[in-house]
């Protein structure tokens, strides 16, 4: 019987047993700018992904969601739409985090200079003695062990959920881990010898983080079937969801003008040379390209080249991210499938009724879905597409495209099926008397 036969099983069997309201803390501790979109930027789909899941979960009843979260300033409110908010106040934390951005430490290399780091640097050491240290890998997260919930929910694989897992098991409670990219699946993790992501994370903390959570969630069928194959372990499909009542179409389709781009500067994920290769071979559409911070070698290359038809800009909030998809042509997505998950832009630009080129199809959304057009790494076929696209030569069936929305990635359709997890999940191990 597999892992999620189990599971099934025992909650059919023993229905009565899980107590109608039940707790759940989801600790993503880069998503206070999701549920505060004034204290921060760095909202990826990871960050919106753990404030939908708590707003979903909270909302039908059954569960009591909590969210914990990294701050550098107290939090406005201990509630938000229902969810309990937990912030762990490090007050230099957007200082490390600045400082991070210009030097690596595995290897040691400048990655940019910025006069700030006059004064940072020199505050960060004079600081050092007073600052709580980085929790022990693959230990008990200090900051988690005083927080009493019925089930843990980890986002993403590292040495943050790793802490999350080992604070769960040191409380005897159940952990899930949440699979947020394709990069959370390296084969690397199961070697010996220790090496580094390309997002600096250790691959035996990974390794650990995998084979220790209590139930994985992956976003797409690829993830699920990876993870059995390179790690041996089942997962549960829980796919993205999108609020259907945000992202919609606009009332009038006549006003689209131009292609959008989201993403960040880097050559391997969200890959905005190619982005701007792709523009300049269609010299008369003009491209928007939303692109936060990343590698500055990139950004400074990529400002140079740039040709005269983009508009870059560095940040839009993301309660207008909407209107930004909703007067596009057309949505170009330069992502690449090994290292990204699912990329909620890709929900985002369906639910506007903006049809999608892509140079890949993630779990083959494109094609089960209508929403747009994969050009198999192709940037000839994109440069093509597009121009397709925006001269009206290639249509998509908007129809089709919300039926699927509704069916697979609605919230209430993702929350139901998460709230069954979870549910089951717990009554495992009352069953198993844990």
């Amino acid at each position: 019987m597999s892992e999620n036969e189990t599971i099934d099983h025992l909650a059919e069997r023993h229905p009565a047993r899980v107590a109608p309201q039940r707790s759940v803390a989801i600790v993503a501790w880069q998503a206070l700018p999701a549920v505060f979109p004034n204290l921060g930027r760095g909202i990826g789909g990871m960050e919106t992904a753990a404030w939908t899941f708590a707003k979903g979960l909270t909302g039908i009843g059954q569960w009591s969601a909590a969210i914990i979260v990294r701050a550098d300033v107290k939090l406005p409110a201990d509630t938000v739409d229902g969810v309990r908010l937990h912030a762990s106040v490090e007050r230099w934390e957007s200082v490390r985090r600045d400082v991070a951005q210009c030097i690596d430490l595995h290897p040691f290399r400048w990655k940019r200079f910025r006069p700030s780091l006059l004064w940072k640097l020199p505050a960060l050491l004079l600081t050092r003695p007073f600052r709580s240290r980085d929790p022990e890998l693959m230990r008990p997260d200090p900051r988690l062990t005083s927080f009493s919930t019925d089930v843990w929910v980890a986002m993403g694989v590292g040495k943050e959920s790793a802490g999350v897992i080992a604070t769960a098991h040191s409380q005897n409670r159940p952990c899930v881990l949440m699979i947020r990219c394709g990069a959370d699946l390296d084969e690397r993790y199961i070697a010996d010898e220790i090496s580094f992501s390309d997002y600096g994370e250790r691959s035996d903390v990974c390794r650990f983080a995998i084979e220790q959570a209590d139930v994985i969630v992956c976003q797409s069928n690829i993830q699920v079937e990876k993870l059995k194959r390179v790690f041996g372990r089942d997962g549960h499909l829980i796919r993205n969801p999108i609020d259907l009542n945000v992202w919609q179409r606009p009332a009038n389709d006549r006003l689209r003008r131009g292609v959008i781009w989201v993403g960040r500067y880097d050559d391997f994920h969200k890959r905005i040379p190619l982005a701007i290769e792709i523009a300049r071979r269609c010299p008369e559409i003009p491209f928007t390209f939303i692109a936060n911070r990343g590698d500055a070698d990139i950004e400074s290359s990529t400002r140079a080249a740039c040709p005269p038809n983009v508009t870059l800009i560095d940040y839009v909030r993301a309660n207008e991210m909407h209107q930004r998809f909703a007067s596009a042509l057309a949505f170009l997505s330069t992502s690449d499938h090994r290292v990204e998950g699912f990329p909620n832009v890709l929900l985002q630009a369906a639910a506007s009724g903006t049809p999608i080129v892509s140079l890949n199809d993630f779990d083959g959304f494109l094609e089960a879905s209508a929403a747009g057009f994969p050009c198999e790494s192709s940037l000839e076929h994109a440069t093509q597409t597009l121009a397709d696209v925006v001269a009206g030569k290639l249509t998509i069936d908007h129809e089709a495209v919300d039926a699927y929305l509704q069916t697979y990635h609605s919230t209430p359709a993702v929350i139901t099926k998460l709230s069954g997890l979870l549910s089951t999940l717990l009554a495992a191990r009352v069953t198993n008397g844990s």
